[in-house]
Protein backbone atom coordinates (compact mmCIF):
# COMPACT_ATOMS: atom_id res chain seq x y z
CA UNK A 1 0.00 0.00 0.00
CA UNK A 2 2.63 1.98 1.00
CA UNK A 3 4.39 1.62 -2.67
CA UNK A 4 0.43 3.13 -4.64
CA UNK A 5 0.27 6.52 -3.99
CA UNK A 6 3.74 7.49 -5.24
CA UNK A 7 3.11 4.70 -8.45
CA UNK A 8 -0.20 6.82 -8.65
CA UNK A 9 1.25 10.48 -8.85
CA UNK A 10 3.74 8.72 -11.64
CA UNK A 11 1.20 7.48 -13.86
CA UNK A 12 -0.75 10.77 -13.50
CA UNK A 13 2.37 13.02 -14.00
CA UNK A 14 3.06 10.72 -17.32
CA UNK A 15 -0.45 11.12 -18.72
CA UNK A 16 -0.74 14.60 -17.94
CA UNK A 17 2.32 15.91 -19.50
CA UNK A 18 1.80 15.65 -22.64
CA UNK A 19 -1.02 18.07 -22.40
CA UNK A 20 0.82 20.05 -20.26
CA UNK A 21 3.28 20.24 -23.06
CA UNK A 22 1.07 20.82 -25.39
CA UNK A 23 -0.91 23.76 -23.89
CA UNK A 24 2.50 25.59 -23.66
CA UNK A 25 3.31 24.97 -27.18
CA UNK A 26 -0.18 26.12 -27.92
CA UNK A 27 0.54 29.00 -25.85
CA UNK A 28 4.00 29.90 -27.45
CA UNK A 29 1.84 29.63 -31.01
CA UNK A 30 -1.08 32.24 -29.86
CA UNK A 31 2.12 34.69 -28.61
CA UNK A 32 4.06 34.35 -31.51
CA UNK A 33 1.27 35.30 -34.31
CA UNK A 34 -0.06 37.80 -31.86
CA UNK A 35 3.10 39.76 -31.62
CA UNK A 36 3.86 39.19 -35.71
CA UNK A 37 0.21 40.75 -36.13
CA UNK A 38 1.38 43.78 -34.03
CA UNK A 39 4.91 44.22 -36.09
CA UNK A 40 3.12 43.72 -39.55
CA UNK A 41 0.53 46.65 -37.88
CA UNK A 42 3.43 48.93 -36.84
CA UNK A 43 3.78 50.06 -40.88
CA UNK A 44 0.32 50.41 -41.58
CA UNK A 45 0.55 52.62 -38.12
CA UNK A 46 3.14 55.06 -38.89
CA UNK A 47 2.00 55.37 -42.84
CA UNK A 48 -1.13 56.28 -41.43
CA UNK A 49 0.17 59.07 -39.51
CA UNK A 50 2.53 60.39 -41.73
CA UNK A 51 -0.50 60.72 -44.02
CA UNK A 52 -3.41 62.60 -41.51
CA UNK A 53 -4.28 65.68 -42.65
CA UNK A 54 -4.21 67.42 -39.30
CA UNK A 55 -1.07 66.59 -38.09
CA UNK A 56 1.01 64.44 -40.25
CA UNK A 57 3.47 66.91 -40.87
CA UNK A 58 3.81 67.95 -37.56
CA UNK A 59 4.36 64.07 -36.81
CA UNK A 60 6.81 63.19 -38.98
CA UNK A 61 9.04 66.26 -38.33
CA UNK A 62 9.35 64.87 -34.83
CA UNK A 63 9.46 61.39 -35.72
CA UNK A 64 13.04 62.43 -37.59
CA UNK A 65 14.52 63.73 -34.34
CA UNK A 66 12.92 61.04 -32.23
CA UNK A 67 15.37 58.68 -30.34
CA UNK A 68 12.35 55.73 -30.16
CA UNK A 69 8.91 55.49 -30.95
CA UNK A 70 5.98 53.58 -29.07
CA UNK A 71 3.45 52.28 -31.32
CA UNK A 72 0.10 51.36 -30.26
CA UNK A 73 -1.92 49.75 -32.91
CA UNK A 74 -5.28 49.56 -30.40
CA UNK A 75 -5.40 51.24 -27.51
CA UNK A 76 -9.02 50.42 -25.43
CA UNK A 77 -10.02 53.01 -23.28
CA UNK A 78 -13.39 53.22 -21.10
CA UNK A 79 -15.44 53.59 -17.97
CA UNK A 80 -17.99 54.55 -15.39
CA UNK A 81 -16.99 57.44 -12.99
CA UNK A 82 -13.28 55.21 -12.74
CA UNK A 83 -11.90 55.00 -16.28
CA UNK A 84 -9.45 53.03 -17.70
CA UNK A 85 -6.57 52.12 -20.79
CA UNK A 86 -4.94 49.45 -21.53
CA UNK A 87 -3.06 48.38 -25.05
CA UNK A 88 -0.11 46.64 -26.36
CA UNK A 89 2.52 47.87 -28.44
CA UNK A 90 6.02 47.68 -29.64
CA UNK A 91 8.91 50.28 -29.08
CA UNK A 92 11.88 50.59 -31.48
CA UNK A 93 15.01 52.96 -30.51
CA UNK A 94 17.33 54.94 -33.07
CA UNK A 95 21.02 53.95 -32.84
CA UNK A 96 22.52 57.35 -32.82
CA UNK A 97 25.67 56.33 -34.02
CA UNK A 98 24.30 54.95 -37.22
CA UNK A 99 20.97 55.70 -37.52
CA UNK A 100 19.03 52.61 -37.93
CA UNK A 101 16.32 51.46 -36.10
CA UNK A 102 16.24 48.48 -33.20
CA UNK A 103 14.54 45.69 -33.68
CA UNK A 104 10.65 45.71 -31.44
CA UNK A 105 10.26 45.68 -28.01
CA UNK A 106 6.79 44.59 -26.45
CA UNK A 107 5.23 46.70 -23.89
CA UNK A 108 1.79 46.72 -22.40
CA UNK A 109 0.45 50.35 -21.65
CA UNK A 110 -2.01 51.13 -18.93
CA UNK A 111 -3.46 53.95 -17.07
CA UNK A 112 -6.35 54.50 -14.83
CA UNK A 113 -8.15 57.47 -13.52
CA UNK A 114 -10.97 58.58 -11.62
CA UNK A 115 -13.67 61.13 -12.72
CA UNK A 116 -16.77 62.08 -14.72
CA UNK A 117 -16.11 59.95 -17.67
CA UNK A 118 -18.78 57.28 -19.26
CA UNK A 119 -18.21 55.25 -22.22
CA UNK A 120 -16.02 53.39 -24.67
CA UNK A 121 -13.84 53.86 -27.27
CA UNK A 122 -10.48 52.20 -29.12
CA UNK A 123 -7.85 54.58 -30.84
CA UNK A 124 -4.53 53.91 -32.29
CA UNK A 125 -1.48 55.94 -30.87
CA UNK A 126 2.27 56.86 -31.26
CA UNK A 127 4.55 57.94 -28.56
CA UNK A 128 7.83 59.65 -29.97
CA UNK A 129 10.17 59.39 -27.52
CA UNK A 130 12.76 62.68 -27.83
CA UNK A 131 15.41 62.70 -25.27
CA UNK A 132 18.02 60.62 -23.94
CA UNK A 133 16.41 60.49 -20.36
CA UNK A 134 13.22 58.88 -22.04
CA UNK A 135 15.12 56.30 -24.11
CA UNK A 136 16.76 54.86 -21.00
CA UNK A 137 13.68 54.82 -18.97
CA UNK A 138 12.42 52.21 -22.12
CA UNK A 139 15.19 49.83 -20.63
CA UNK A 140 13.29 49.51 -17.38
CA UNK A 141 11.09 46.41 -17.28
CA UNK A 142 8.39 49.54 -16.32
CA UNK A 143 8.15 52.62 -16.02
CA UNK A 144 5.76 55.20 -15.48
CA UNK A 145 4.93 58.53 -17.67
CA UNK A 146 4.85 61.52 -15.60
CA UNK A 147 6.71 62.92 -12.45
CA UNK A 148 10.97 63.15 -13.75
CA UNK A 149 9.58 61.85 -17.29
CA UNK A 150 7.90 64.99 -18.94
CA UNK A 151 4.88 63.73 -21.73
CA UNK A 152 2.89 65.72 -23.68
CA UNK A 153 0.28 65.64 -26.71
CA UNK A 154 1.23 66.59 -30.28
CA UNK A 155 -0.35 69.06 -31.57
CA UNK A 156 -2.21 69.65 -34.74
CA UNK A 157 -0.82 71.65 -37.46
CA UNK A 158 2.32 73.49 -37.60
CA UNK A 159 1.88 74.75 -34.00
CA UNK A 160 5.10 73.24 -32.89
CA UNK A 161 8.66 74.80 -33.75
CA UNK A 162 11.31 72.72 -34.13
CA UNK A 163 13.14 73.59 -30.58
CA UNK A 164 9.81 73.39 -28.50
CA UNK A 165 10.45 70.20 -26.92
CA UNK A 166 14.02 71.23 -26.16
CA UNK A 167 12.59 74.33 -25.03
CA UNK A 168 10.49 72.88 -22.51
CA UNK A 169 11.71 69.90 -21.49
CA UNK A 170 9.32 67.23 -22.99
CA UNK A 171 10.50 63.74 -22.87
CA UNK A 172 7.49 62.12 -24.86
CA UNK A 173 5.20 63.60 -27.57
CA UNK A 174 1.85 61.13 -27.49
CA UNK A 175 -0.50 61.07 -31.00
CA UNK A 176 -3.18 59.09 -31.68
CA UNK A 177 -6.55 59.37 -34.07
CA UNK A 178 -8.52 60.81 -31.53
CA UNK A 179 -10.13 64.04 -32.53
CA UNK A 180 -10.19 67.75 -30.66
CA UNK A 181 -7.09 70.25 -30.57
CA UNK A 182 -4.72 67.99 -29.14
CA UNK A 183 -3.95 64.88 -30.50
CA UNK A 184 -3.46 62.76 -28.10
CA UNK A 185 -3.87 61.20 -24.58
CA UNK A 186 -2.77 63.10 -21.02
CA UNK A 187 0.03 60.18 -19.86
CA UNK A 188 -0.20 61.56 -16.74
CA UNK A 189 0.24 58.56 -14.82
CA UNK A 190 0.26 56.05 -17.23
CA UNK A 191 2.84 52.90 -17.47
CA UNK A 192 4.42 50.85 -19.43
CA UNK A 193 5.80 47.44 -18.92
CA UNK A 194 7.13 44.84 -20.61
CA UNK A 195 5.27 41.56 -22.23
CA UNK A 196 7.62 39.27 -21.94
CA UNK A 197 5.54 36.82 -22.89
CA UNK A 198 5.31 38.07 -26.27
CA UNK A 199 9.05 39.23 -26.45
CA UNK A 200 10.23 35.38 -25.69
CA UNK A 201 7.63 33.82 -28.33
CA UNK A 202 8.77 36.80 -31.41
CA UNK A 203 12.62 36.31 -30.33
CA UNK A 204 12.62 32.28 -29.29
CA UNK A 205 14.44 33.09 -25.70
CA UNK A 206 13.58 33.46 -22.09
CA UNK A 207 14.12 36.68 -20.21
CA UNK A 208 14.77 38.48 -22.84
CA UNK A 209 15.15 42.35 -21.96
CA UNK A 210 15.14 45.79 -23.80
CA UNK A 211 18.98 45.94 -23.42
CA UNK A 212 18.95 42.85 -25.00
CA UNK A 213 17.44 44.12 -27.73
CA UNK A 214 18.30 47.94 -27.86
CA UNK A 215 21.94 48.07 -26.78
CA UNK A 216 23.31 45.05 -26.99
CA UNK A 217 21.70 43.54 -29.74
CA UNK A 218 21.76 39.63 -28.75
CA UNK A 219 18.02 38.96 -30.96
CA UNK A 220 16.84 39.72 -34.14
CA UNK A 221 13.82 38.80 -36.09
CA UNK A 222 14.23 39.04 -39.84
CA UNK A 223 9.98 39.31 -40.06
CA UNK A 224 10.52 42.73 -38.69
CA UNK A 225 13.08 44.20 -41.28
CA UNK A 226 10.41 45.65 -43.53
CA UNK A 227 9.37 47.74 -40.37
CA UNK A 228 12.87 49.32 -39.13
CA UNK A 229 13.47 49.64 -42.49
CA UNK A 230 10.54 51.55 -43.46
CA UNK A 231 10.96 53.73 -40.07
CA UNK A 232 14.65 54.72 -41.15
CA UNK A 233 13.21 56.23 -44.53
CA UNK A 234 10.19 58.30 -43.36
CA UNK A 235 12.79 59.60 -40.39
CA UNK A 236 15.89 60.80 -42.54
Amino acid sequence: MKYFLPFLLFILAAFTAPFAYADESNDITRNQLRAASMVGKGELVIENFIKNPDFGENFQKYLKSARAVVIIPKLFKGGFLIGGEKGTGIVLARNPNTGMWSYPIFYDFYSASIGLQIGFETSRHVLLVMTDRGLDSLLFDRFKLGGELQAAAGLRGKSLEASTTRNLNIDILSYSANSGAYVGANLEGSYLEINHELQNAYYGGRDISATDIIVKEIYTNIHADSLCDYIKEVSE
